[in-house]
């Protein structure tokens, strides 16, 4: 899953902390799977943290003033922070 998205596993996990929207399921040997929403909603943030020089507090800004959905569609490229 990391490697998809050229994120470090690591990151993934402090942004599943930062972000409780991020909700993976568990499979039983303990690994991670994330649905299709969680994965947009990944890249919007990684989009907004990455590209668009977010910090982590303003990635969680956008996602509660413009909503998930927004967030998501950045992450599909239908959407841009600064073209709100």
């Amino acid at each position: 899953m990391a490697a998809s998205l050229k994120l470090p596993s690591h990151v993934l996990a402090y942004w599943r902390t930062k972000f409780p929207l991020i909700r993976p399921l568990v499979d039983a040997s303990g690994r991670y799977r994330y649905a299709t929403n969680d994965l947009y909603l990944i890249r919007g943030i990684q989009h907004l943290v990455y590209v668009e020089l977010y910090s982590i507090r303003g990635a969680q800004r956008i996602l509660r003033l413009r909503g998930v959905e927004f967030v998501r569609a950045i992450g599909r490229g239908e959407a841009s922070a600064v073209s709100g």
